[in-house]
């Protein structure tokens, strides 16, 4: 019972929360707005899940008080974090006005239907080159790209989609498909097979 509630309830919370989010900013950085306990709380919640409840539990049941290690040492980190690393982030970000290339790409309207966004990449004023590709991984799924610092002169380019099918070209490989299979079937018919 207490889940539907609560699955029940996280619903209207989203659709509210959704509406307050203007853009990538809001909802990587929050606009970066936030104060030291807002931070903390936020780097506090990203450790706390299954495996700091659970497993934390689980490893306390099984080595007793030895095993403070576990949420302690996620505490003491997440303090030190909210304290001083990431305070001190958000004023460098704030006074140089570093910003992502999600936030780039957002400001100029966001990319187009036809983009081909897994080929993203910019071209920094030294010459070097940083793509989608590259900071592709496991854990970003491609998004990577977008959380990259863009510096001035550094110029974004995002390539269409070179291999566009359109319906009539998928329905007529799949009637051209459908038709050689018929003919096949017709032969082996034919021939008694």
């Amino acid at each position: 019972m207490a889940l539907r509630v609560c699955v029940i309830g996280m619903g209207p919370i989203g659709v509210t929360v959704a509406r307050l989010v203007r853009g990538s900013s809001d909802f990587f950085v929050a606009g970066r707005r936030l104060g030291a306990p807002l931070v903390f709380t936020t780097v506090l919640a990203s450790n706390i899940g299954a495996g700091a409840t659970i497993g934390a539990t689980g490893l306390g049941y099984r080595e007793g008080l030895s095993a403070w290690w576990w949420s302690g040492s996620a505490a003491i980190g997440s303090v030190f974090l909210a304290l001083f690393v990431g305070p001190r982030l958000w004023r460098i970000a704030a006074k140089h006005n570093l910003y992502t290339a999600g936030d780039y790409l957002e400001l100029a309207g966001g990319p187009t239907r036809g983009a081909d966004k897994s080929s993203m990449f910019m071209i920094r004023a030294n010459g070097s080159v940083v793509s989608a590709m590259q900071t592709r991984s496991f854990w970003s799924a491609g998004n990577g790209f977008r959380d990259t610092i863009v510096q001035p002169g550094d110029t974004i380019f995002v390539p269409e989609e070179l291999n566009k099918s359109t319906f009539i070209q998928d329905a007529k490989d799949w009637t051209q498909i459908l038709y050689q299979f018929g003919l096949g079937l017709a032969g082996i018919h034919a021939l008694g097979l």
